[in-house]
This record gives C-alpha cells, sequence and structure tokens, in this order.
C-alpha cells in the first residue's frame, strides 16, 4: 500500500536457521528424492524473492528469539533470549 503512495519499501528480512531452506527458497528447488513431497505452492517465497519483495538472511539458531516460542530450551537458552527480548521492548518504551 506504501508503495502505491510514492514510498519505496525495502525488501522484508526473513531470518532462517535452516540452511537447506534457504537453498530451496533461493533455487525454487531441492534435492528431488528428499523434498518431492513439498507442494508447488510452498515455493511461493522463490517468487518473493525474485520480485524483491522479501530477502532471507540465515540466523544462526542460538539467536533466533522465535525459538522461544515454538522450542524447548535450557535454563541458560531461556534466560539469555528473554533478556535479549525484554531489552528489545524496553528500546521501543523510551
Amino acid at each position: 500500500m506504501l508503495e502505491e503512495l510514492g514510498y519505496k519499501q525495502p525488501p522484508a528480512e526473513v531470518y532462517q536457521d535452516n540452511k537447506s531452506t534457504i537453498f530451496m527458497c533461493e533455487a525454487g528447488h531441492g534435492n528431488h528424492h528428499r523434498s518431492k513431497h513439498i507442494s508447488v505452492r510452498y515455493f511461493y517465497a522463490k517468487g518473493l524473492l525474485d520480485d524483491g519483495v522479501i530477502q532471507i538472511k540465515h540466523l544462526p539458531t542460538d539467536i533466533m528469539l522465535a525459538d522461544t516460542f515454538t522450542k524447548a530450551l535450557n535454563r541458560r537458552q531461556f534466560l539469555s533470549m528473554r533478556d535479549q527480548i525484554m531489552t528489545d521492548l524496553g528500546e521501543f518504551n523510551a
């Protein structure tokens, strides 16, 4: 919508910790015998990459904040992620 009003938008950054997933999105296909079950509709990300709508970046698992909500973490990892999230929220209140 903003682009239609004349405001150029940079590509949205999508963080992914799985290098195989990044390759499949960029190439539009994967290793055939291991990814043949994946429907063509799941390669929608390839079109978004080609159009410059998104940009996929690798982010190591140990600093992926989304893992806090999706995976079981040990105490050290949980506290580290919690502190990062709370620090980021504090910046918005300033």
